[in-house]
């Protein structure tokens, strides 16, 4: 049986938490005191959710709302908690209270085009916890989730008036990928950027990880 991307995303679709668990337990470094936990958007609380959400809309409202992304509170609200979306989360001490979050990515395994991708539709760090590779080390596990279920590329948006944020993923491995505007000759204020996980001639023969647990 070939495993085509479209079936690719189908099998990490089904993975259970505990499996992207063990993906932030064996990849991330016990500093600083954190905790990463791998939820679904469906297991995340009413505190939690809030929390996330505060933590984005402090970094992000002012951005986008000047960008032609806008900021539609609703729109971003149901695109965030989607049931398709996963989020890996950071906290500050032994236990995953919603008033200990740091950190958080949240992202969907998607096709697009003709690709299955691990699209990080956000990377949201405290301000007073930056600089401290916590980014980095988001970045690393979102990498090694994508590659364990063998999708193609780790993609993302970002707009260019992110400054910190453009430089951010150009050192760690991002490129403007084939779909952005940029390529097209479109002057937008935000590129697509991606990283190769899985090279483009890659066999479909091999089975993705098997999720029936």
């Amino acid at each position: 049986m070939d495993f085509t991307p479209k079936q690719r995303v189908r099998a990490a679709l089904k993975a259970p938490s505990s499996d992207l668990q063990r993906l932030c337990e064996e990849n991330t470094t016990q500093v600083l005191d954190l905790l990463y936990v791998a939820r679904r958007s469906s297991e995340l609380g009413a505190p939690l959710k809030q929390a996330v959400w505060s933590l984005l809309e402090k970094n992000m409202r002012v951005l986008c709302a000047a960008s032609s992304l806008g900021w539609d509170a609703k729109k971003k609200h149901a695109e965030m908690f989607h049931r398709f979306s996963r989020f890996i989360l950071v906290f500050q001490g032994p236990e995953p209270l919603a008033e200990n979050l740091v950190a958080f990515s949240m992202f969907r395994f998607e096709n697009e085009e003709e690709y299955c991708v691990l699209y990080c539709y956000e990377l949201q760090v405290n301000e007073e916890m930056r600089g401290m590779g916590i980014g980095r080390c988001l970045m690393n596990v979102l990498e090694c989730i994508g590659s364990e279920w063998r999708m193609q590329k780790l993609m993302l948006t970002v707009l260019k008036a992110n400054k910190n944020a453009v430089k951010f993923y150009a050192t760690v491995g991002f490129q403007i990928d084939v779909s952005s505007p940029t390529n097209f000759g479109y002057k937008e204020d935000y590129e697509i950027l991606s990283r190769v996980l899985e090279e483009e001639d890659f066999d479909f023969e091999e089975a993705p990880p098997n999720t029936n647990h």
